[in-house]
């Protein structure tokens, strides 16, 4: 077994973090104030001065020190991955969020000894977006940087809970854009654009930045099947800030495609009778029959009344669900709505 003395004169003979063995955390740090101690005098050996943990390969236990992980050591590992990328792609840190991927992160050399910041994967963190979120949050450097998120990253993964707090976000952002409350803004999409220049969900959602690193929900919509309404009613549906707006449904959304047909290619009439349920409630004809109903019920009326506090009407519903035919509209729900279970 080598002794200290001996690793530092092998360091330094040959001008390199080698060691010739592998040695535990705690002998490194020894050997490292050891050799710092021996070259304090010889400026021609500065760089080897500069040696830190991580720069020698092999070394045992190397993220462990007093019994736990050393976030330390990592952040400072990770600091300055960053500020070699971020120097040779000329990005800032907004840049660096955006475009920043695990390959680079850990693959990146750091110095002339070939360092990376490889070996943080899995020892210290599960991802290279775990690692910058630690360095943004912990490391005073990034002070003004501490509000990035894990939803800011390029392929963000998104839990369920995730997603809804996300959505919520952005809503609160449309809200405090366009005044009033979350009712009155889903009045406001149905007549776009509004206060942000919003042309509707869609447009808010893929395209709308939610903070200064650009970050937008288009990547949080494709789990949802390209869907704003089924992204927003999770949350409603799982979120009790929005408890009170539970009687929203799928149909209170102007731009939701496909809205009206199933994906097996079928008309989506347990929607329609729901939509129409609340029609004929509305104008207190649910107990007449289709010629009364008929009489007192126009094209014009179907575009007037809106069903619910939301602003809608059925009249996009019978367009696409029933291509435009009001009376079959009536007669199915006759048929088939008032002894369904889905209204």
């Amino acid at each position: 077994m080598q002794t200290i003395d001996e690793h530092v004169d092998r360091i330094i003979a040959l001008q390199a973090p080698s060691l010739g063995c592998r040695v535990d955390r705690a002998a490194v740090d020894e050997i490292l104030q050891a050799l710092r101690a021996r070259i304090k005098d010889k400026p021609e050996l500065h760089e080897l001065a500069e040696l830190r943990p991580y720069d020698f390969k092999g070394t045992n236990h190397l993220w462990r020190h007093d019994g736990a992980k050393d976030y330390a050591l990592a952040r400072e590992l990770s600091h300055r991955a960053t500020e070699t990328i971020c120097r040779e792609k000329r990005w800032d840190f907004i840049a660096f969020v955006q475009n920043i991927t695990q390959k680079q992160l850990w693959g990146t050399t750091i110095n002339r000894w070939g360092t990376t910041a490889h070996g943080l994967s899995g020892n210290v963190y599960t991802s290279h977006v775990e690692a910058i979120l630690d360095l943004a949050h912990d490391d005073g450097r990034y002070a003004a940087w501490n509000d990035v998120q894990w939803y800011d990253f390029k392929k963000a993964h998104y839990t369920p809970e995730r997603a809804r707090e996300l959505t919520h976000t952005l809503l609160q952002k449309l809200i405090t854009g366009q005044g009033g409350d979350f009712v009155q803004l889903v009045r406001n999409m149905r007549s776009p654009p509004g206060a942000l220049g919003i042309k509707g969900w869609q447009d808010a959602f893929k395209c709308l930045p939610i903070n200064r690193y650009g970050t937008t929900l288009q990547g949080l919509i494709d789990k949802y099947d390209d869907s704003p309404a089924k992204a927003i009613l999770d949350l409603v549906r799982n979120d009790e800030r929005y408890r009170d707006y539970r009687d929203l449904a799928e149909f209170d959304f102007p731009d939701q495609r496909n809205i009206w047909n199933l994906k097996n290619g079928r008309k989506n009439y347990a929607l329609a009778r729901k939509a129409m349920e609340r029609f004929l409630e509305k104008l207190e004809l649910l107990d007449e029959t289709l010629p009364e109903i008929r009489r007192r019920v126009s094209e014009r009326t179907t575009q007037a009344v809106e069903i619910n506090r939301y602003g809608t009407t059925i009249y996009g519903m019978v367009k696409r669900a029933y291509s435009g035919n009001l009376t079959a509209a009536i007669n199915d729900w006759l048929t088939y709505g008032r002894a369904s279970p889905f209204v």
